[in-house]
Protein backbone atom coordinates (compact mmCIF):
# COMPACT_ATOMS: atom_id res chain seq x y z
CA UNK A 1 0.00 0.00 0.00
CA UNK A 2 2.57 2.51 0.51
CA UNK A 3 4.34 2.12 -2.80
CA UNK A 4 0.65 2.66 -4.30
CA UNK A 5 0.22 5.71 -2.53
CA UNK A 6 3.54 7.32 -3.15
CA UNK A 7 2.63 7.09 -7.03
CA UNK A 8 -0.81 8.98 -6.96
CA UNK A 9 -0.23 12.21 -7.48
CA UNK A 10 -1.96 14.95 -5.26
CA UNK A 11 -1.89 17.91 -2.49
CA UNK A 12 -1.50 18.12 0.77
CA UNK A 13 -4.12 21.10 2.33
CA UNK A 14 -3.21 22.79 4.95
CA UNK A 15 -4.91 25.62 7.03
CA UNK A 16 -4.16 29.05 8.05
CA UNK A 17 -1.67 27.77 10.87
CA UNK A 18 -0.01 25.36 9.06
CA UNK A 19 -1.67 22.06 10.60
CA UNK A 20 -2.93 19.66 7.78
CA UNK A 21 -5.90 19.34 7.26
CA UNK A 22 -6.44 17.33 3.96
CA UNK A 23 -5.60 15.33 1.26
CA UNK A 24 -6.41 15.52 -2.27
CA UNK A 25 -5.68 12.77 -4.77
CA UNK A 26 -5.59 12.83 -8.63
CA UNK A 27 -9.04 11.22 -9.71
CA UNK A 28 -7.74 9.74 -12.89
CA UNK A 29 -4.89 7.57 -11.01
CA UNK A 30 -6.20 3.74 -11.29
CA UNK A 31 -6.07 3.08 -7.48
CA UNK A 32 -7.07 6.38 -5.94
CA UNK A 33 -10.76 4.96 -5.02
CA UNK A 34 -9.36 2.04 -3.07
CA UNK A 35 -6.42 3.93 -1.24
CA UNK A 36 -8.47 7.19 -0.83
CA UNK A 37 -10.94 4.88 1.60
CA UNK A 38 -8.12 3.47 3.24
CA UNK A 39 -6.10 6.63 3.84
CA UNK A 40 -9.46 7.60 5.00
CA UNK A 41 -10.08 5.15 7.41
CA UNK A 42 -6.44 6.21 8.98
CA UNK A 43 -6.53 9.73 8.97
CA UNK A 44 -10.03 10.37 10.11
CA UNK A 45 -9.32 9.63 13.96
CA UNK A 46 -6.51 13.34 12.93
CA UNK A 47 -9.41 15.04 11.91
CA UNK A 48 -7.45 14.85 8.15
CA UNK A 49 -9.91 14.71 5.04
CA UNK A 50 -8.88 12.23 1.78
CA UNK A 51 -10.32 13.20 -1.00
CA UNK A 52 -9.95 12.54 -4.85
CA UNK A 53 -10.49 15.33 -7.85
CA UNK A 54 -9.24 17.45 -10.19
CA UNK A 55 -5.39 18.07 -9.62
Amino acid sequence: MVRDVFHISGALVRNARGRLIGVLLNQHAPLVRGQARSLDVLLRPSHIAVKWGEI
